[in-house]
């Protein structure tokens, strides 16, 4: 009997594990920012306080994927760049800043220290 409980328990830690594995890796795959290709730069477009500046790429499309459109936040004091807009099935590249710290990429409004824009959030 002590063999069976063993076995099981290992048995039940593998698939915990291996379920966490697979979640993280379908995770980074299809809903992570941060591993999006880079693109065909546009144009940068500077904050009013220059504090920040957006950068728009367009990430050419081929048979099977639409053309693509990603905007990268860079910080210019501290150098650092994250992923805030990702789009589907565009080529516009329209970027407003509304104030400071809010910026509205097609027609999207974003708060560019927490917002962000991926289509794939929106099904």
């Amino acid at each position: 009997m002590a063999v069976k409980k063993r076995f099981l328990f290992s048995l039940l830690i593998f698939i915990l594990i291996s379920g966490g594995i697979l979640g993280y890796v379908y995770y980074l795959l299809f809903y992570s920012m941060s591993n999006l290709p880079e693109g065909k730069f546009v144009k940068q477009v500077d904050s009013p306080d220059k504090s920040y500046a957006v950068r728009m790429y367009i990430v050419e499309g081929n048979a099977t994927v639409a053309t693509t459109v990603r905007g990268e936040l860079l910080k210019n004091k501290k150098g650092t760049k994250k992923n805030i807009y990702w789009d589907y099935r565009i080529t516009d590249t329209n970027v407003k800043w509304v104030d400071p710290d809010t910026v509205s990429i097609n027609g999207h409004k974003l708060d560019v220290e927490k917002d962000i824009y991926d289509f794939r959030r929106e099904r």
